[in-house]
């Protein structure tokens, strides 16, 4: 043979050569695509697993947090100086609040508790209260109301004058709002 020659393949050689391609095409594809479609979902999988930790740790470092927070506010509560009377010491509330207005130069002709409101630790209950004094009397009243009752706040207040005399004394209206615990005597039963 001379080096000019050329080998002829023989279409038969072609064909089976094509068909031996095909089925490794096909034998390829029929097992790797299924395969490399499994390793994407297993990545995918993957990638969901590690958000999902990376949640589970902040959610933890939350909990922690609100503990945290919680034993702060718990502690604060219990160091605070103000401590909720039972509502069955309405009475006693009233007289308390009386005296305390007398003292400071008021005369209340009438005070008239209101129905109690519930709240989840506390309630409250108003008070309203009317009688006359100086204005001197009321700003003195009101000024060191909340430092003798830490557990009442003024809602409301009116003075008036009747008369234009200014050593007459004024009319005057508080509405007192008293935070108590609740349910000391009602829900004890």
């Amino acid at each position: 043979m001379t080096n000019n020659q050329q080998y002829k393949i023989s279409p038969i050689a072609v064909t089976a050569l094509a068909a031996c391609l095909s089925l490794t095409a096909v034998f390829g594809f029929a097992v790797f695509w299924p395969l490399w479609l499994h390793r994407q979902a297993i990545a995918t999988q993957a990638e969901q697993l590690d958000i999902q930790k990376a949640k589970a740790a902040q959610l933890q470092q939350d909990v922690r947090e609100l503990k945290q927070s919680q034993t702060k506010t718990r502690l604060a509560m219990a160091m605070t100086p103000l401590k909720l009377e039972p509502d069955d010491h309405l009475n006693a509330r009233l007289a308390d609040i009386t005296g305390f207005s007398r003292q400071c130069g008021l005369e209340i002709g009438d005070i008239l508790p209101g129905a109690a409101s519930p709240g989840a630790r506390y309630e409250t209950i108003s008070i309203h209260m009317v009688g006359q004094g100086s204005y001197r009397a009321c700003i003195a009243f009101l000024h060191e109301l909340h430092r003798n009752f830490l557990d009442t706040t003024v809602r409301g207040f009116r003075l008036s004058s009747s008369t234009e005399d200014a050593a007459a004394p004024l009319s005057v209206e508080f509405d007192l709002v008293w935070f108590a615990r609740p349910g000391s005597v009602a829900q004890s039963e």
